[in-house]
């Protein structure tokens, strides 16, 4: 099991205080985080897939 979001009792007792609005801000910014990072990640796993088969001689 990985635990990903560590984060500090003194940023979750802070968060605790957000209204909904705030919240929803900032859970919004985290998830277009996030999706930026898996986009990079398939984006070079693209081009990997893509190298290899070109080092096979496959097409592409």
């Amino acid at each position: 099991m990985q635990i990903h979001d560590q984060t500090p009792i003194s940023v979750i007792r802070e968060q605790e205080k957000e209204s909904p609005a705030q919240k929803i801000a900032r859970l919004e910014t985290e998830l277009a985080a996030a999706k930026e990072e898996t986009l990079t990640v398939m984006e070079a796993t693209a081009f990997l897939y893509e190298e290899l088969q070109a080092l096979k001689g496959g097409t592409t």
